[in-house]
């Protein structure tokens, strides 16, 4: 399994020494060779991963992320330390067994297998190379490669962490979706962009500017890789904690989303599609159940199940005069829809 993966498999842990990590996180193997369906899969499979494991822990404190740049760019450069260190001691362990074995004996073995006993000088009378201090060269290189793969595995949470830090209703204060204190009880009334949203933009391109200088591009890449589909996850779950939505709101929301676009698209130099999808979705909440409904039968789903009931009872807490028997009607109507015509996304 290769780093790409395993970020998706790895659990959050405040001191960051509990992501899984392993021996087989292999980031040279390439992620070129993925069609763009698959690593959009891949993407969106981690995100609910994650907003399954962090978006339901009651937010996070300032204490389980890490706030300076600076560290982060120390970790980027371990990472290329230890893995430059790996590299040369696999190349001097095969010079040293060259030398006392002579090509004609193979390439020396595995990390782990099993090492033959050289039990005479060579042909040159060089001494025996001691078993034992081979092991223990194969023993600091697997040890060196996996701590560099577990530091930019770290580096590739941290960055999803830091957005569930500012976007979570409950984390960091007041959330995206909050409006104020109390974990999301109030409504979004401002028409400037959310205070955290700005300083999540402004603690992305940071790390952004610690990564382009510490991590070669294609590691800053993965580092990067699939934040518009985690950040999308977050907002639009972010829906069954805001009290009420109105107009200013939906209008404020979709400049928050233009921002994070923004950002995301300087640091990957690509489009983020699924902020465009998130951007759709807060549209919802200017139209009515029934006429959600009728766009489900017309077009097809464009959301899950779950984002259209979160969003039905967003519009039914907003609308006091609603009908309070109604949300029960549009979620059956809703289900019959999507046996009917199946849900695409």
């Amino acid at each position: 399994m290769d780093l790409e993966n395993k970020g998706g498999d790895a659990q959050r842990q405040p001191s960051h020494g509990g992501g899984k990590s392993s021996s087989t996180l292999k980031r040279d193997d390439t992620v070129e060779e993925e069609s763009p369906e698959e690593v959009r899969r891949r993407n969106v499979k981690e995100a609910e991963m994650l907003a399954s494991n962090l978006g339901e822990s009651g937010g996070l404190t300032q204490h389980e992320i890490i706030a300076d740049a600076a560290q982060l760019k120390c970790l980027a450069q371990l990472h290329e330390s230890t893995e430059w260190l790996a590299h040369r001691l696999t190349a001097f362990t095969a010079d040293l067994l060259l030398q006392h074995r002579g090509p004609q004996d193979g390439a020396y073995p595995a990390v782990g297998a099993g090492v033959p006993r050289i039990s005479v000088t060579n042909v040159d009378g060089i001494p025996e190379l001691p078993e034992q201090l081979i092991k223990s060269l194969h023993q600091l290189t697997a040890a060196f490669d996996e701590l560099a793969n577990t530091c930019l595995l770290v580096l590739h949470l941290e960055v999803r962490v830091q957005c569930f830090y500012y976007l979570l209703p409950m984390g960091g204060g007041s959330g995206v979706g909050g409006g104020g204190g109390g974990g999301g009880t109030g409504a979004l009334t401002s028409q400037e962009p959310d205070p955290m949203v700005l300083e999540l933009s402004r603690v992305l391109c940071a790390i952004d500017e610690a990564m382009a200088s510490s991590l070669q591009a294609r590691k800053s890449k993965y580092v990067f890789e699939g934040l518009g589909h985690l950040i999308a996850k977050i907002l639009t779950s972010s829906t069954q904690f805001v009290a009420r939505i109105d107009e200013e709101c939906i209008r404020r929301m979709c400049r928050n989303i233009f921002i994070l676009q923004q950002t995301l698209t300087n640091i990957t130099l690509a489009r983020e599609t699924a902020l465009d999808h998130a951007k759709h979705y807060f549209q919802l909440f200017y139209l009515t159940p029934d006429e959600i409904l009728n766009g489900v039968m017309e077009k097809g789903a464009e959301f899950s199940e779950l984002e259209y009931m979160n969003a039905f009872q967003l519009i039914q807490r907003s609308r006091q005069s609603a009908d309070p028997t109604s949300i029960q009607r549009h979620m059956q109507r809703l289900s019959d829809i999507l046996g009917e015509v199946g849900v695409t996304v």
